[in-house]
């Protein structure tokens, strides 16, 4: 069975941290070259999303070998949906931050993080990348005494869990709520608790993202299947409507 953690170093969330925040009130978003809006705070354009993405491909241009008829293509290891949601998180995370008075620690490992995505602890998205792991976990770790996990709650967490093969065959729900170890019910518990904080701060901040970059989650908890490494959000924050554009993001 997949045990859930709580994120420790950045290794270890690296999927989990790079799902992202949608948005709410999609419905009158309108400006073609506007990727997303926060309320009356940042405003994303695709000219910036293009910006950061052309910058992360020149550096792997940079470091590519010499182009040859069994050369590789050069692919940024993120698409622009991936980044326009790395931003807004980054908004709403600290907002949050700030308002539960957690800030950054010193040494930020944006380096290690950077050798996931083969650049360097300097590029933007991988900048943002791991701000938001970081103040993720640190938001998780300063809730104190948080309301255990209803059932729906668990259930949820077990529908997610299963649609993605990680329940053992004829395990039903009641076995796998009854096998949930106490450090599990402690890491669903805060999940959830700062899950309930960024949708009401959410809900606050009248969020707009372009429909090309819908449905947005933010990942709050994660597993790993130890048989394939695969990692994936069994605790997530969904904001706003599926109001997808026939338009494939593209990266």
């Amino acid at each position: 069975m997949l045990t859930m953690q709580r994120a420790r170093r950045i290794a270890s969330i690296a999927v989990v941290a790079s799902l992202a925040v949608g948005g709410l009130g999609a419905c009158g978003f309108r400006p073609a070259d506007m990727a997303a809006r926060v309320g009356d705070g940042e405003t994303i354009t695709e000219d910036r999303v293009q910006r950061i993405w052309d910058e992360s491909r020149e550096t792997l241009l940079d470091k590519a070998p010499a182009a040859g008829a069994s050369a590789e293509p050069v692919r940024v290891p993120y698409t622009r949906g991936d980044l326009v949601r790395a931003i807004v998180s980054r908004d709403l995370y600290g907002r949050l931050a700030a308002e539960k008075g957690v800030s950054l620690p010193a040494g930020v490992p944006y380096d290690e993080a950077g050798a996931q995505f083969g650049l360097p602890g300097t590029d933007e998205y991988v900048r943002l990348y791991t701000e938001n792991a970081v103040l993720q976990n640190s938001l998780t770790k300063a809730v104190t005494n948080p309301p255990a996990p209803t059932e729906a709650e668990v259930r949820d967490v077990f529908d997610r869990i299963s649609a993605n093969g990680g329940i053992q065959p004829g395990t039903d729900f009641a076995s796998f709520n009854s096998m949930l170890s106490p450090e599990d019910r402690t890491a669903l518990s805060a999940a959830l608790s700062v899950r309930r904080d960024l949708l009401a701060l959410a809900d606050q901040a009248d969020i707009e993202v372009n429909p090309r970059y819908q449905p947005f989650e933010l990942g709050l908890l994660g597993v790993s299947n130890q048989q394939t490494g695969q990692s994936y959000s069994v605790v997530a924050a969904t904001l706003g409507e599926d109001l997808r554009a026939p338009v494939a993001d593209v990266s």
